[in-house]
This record gives structure tokens, sequence and C-alpha cells, in this order.
């Protein structure tokens, strides 16, 4: 039931930017995806189903989910700026495939850029050592109630519940 829901409510005229995406950095598409993987399984066995909620689980998932894609794509082809530039696209476009509430889209798009803040500040790091350091982030996660308490926070993650 609640996939047909969320069937229902994707926006699929995105689809079309997705292709464009993909076929002007196929270099990235199996990087991310193997990123996207690797993040899913991990807050899966830290967090179980909680981090698919507005917590701090879903903070770190999404901080998590930006290191990993840049962090694999760097490992493929060897440019940051270029796997900066595509991780900010193509997780900008999941936000806008995926509907969300103002506050929930605003959290997440936050938390997306504080992992991609993150890693380009640690890119000599290992792929361990970075999961380790944005796992450590979970208690520091702030809860913000509005839209412009999320907006005007800089490097720290943020949720919208409490466990």
């Amino acid at each position: 039931m609640k996939l047909a829901r969320v069937i229902r409510s994707v926006r699929f005229n995105t689809l079309g930017r997705l292709f464009w995406l993909c076929s002007t950095h196929p270099l990235y598409l199996l990087p991310t995806l193997k990123a996207s993987r690797k993040t899913v399984a991990i807050c899966d066995a830290k967090f179980g189903r909680a981090h698919h909620k507005s917590g701090r689980e879903n903070a770190i998932r999404h901080a998590l989910w930006n290191v990993l894609i840049i962090h694999h794509c760097i490992r493929w082809h060897n440019t940051p700026k270029r796997a900066l530039e595509w991780t900010k696209k193509i997780t900008e476009w999941y936000e806008d495939f995926t509907p969300n509430e103002a506050a929930a889209r605003a959290m997440d798009l936050h938390n997306n850029e504080v992992g991609r803040t993150f890693v380009m500040q640690h890119l000599d790091k290992k792929e361990d050592l970075l999961i380790q350091e944005i796992l450590k982030m979970l208690p520091l996660s702030r809860k913000r109630n509005t839209l412009k308490e999320i907006t005007t926070q800089s490097t720290i993650l943020v949720h919208l519940e409490d466990d």
C-alpha cells in the first residue's frame, strides 16, 4: 500500500532530467549506484527503519550518501570538483523526483550539503574512516522546527523529529 502511494506521488516529469544527467556523466552512474546501495546497507544495519523517518538517522543517511557518492566517483574518475558537482546535481534531482514537504526537503538538501562539505575537506581519508566520522555526527544533529531554522544552519546536521 505504501509503495503504491509513493509511486502515485512521484514526479515522473523529472525522469527526462535523470536521463540527461546520466547521459552527460556516464562514468559516475555505477559509482553512484554502489554508493547508494552501501549507504542504505549501512543505515539499515545501524538504524533499522529509523533512517526512513525525519530524525537524526535520516540526517546521517543523507550526509553519508553524499560522502560516499563523491568518494566512489573520485575513485572511478579522479576529479573532485566534477564529482562534487555531479553529487549535488544527482541528489538534488532525487529530491525533485521524490515528493516531500518543504521542511523535510530543506532538511534533506541541507544534510546533503553538510556531507559534501565534509568529504571535500577530507579527500585524503579512506572510506572506512569517512563513514566512522559521519556516524559520529549522529548525536550532534539538532532538531529544527521551521524552514527558516533549517536554512540558517551551516555545517551541522539537522532533523525534524526526535527519536
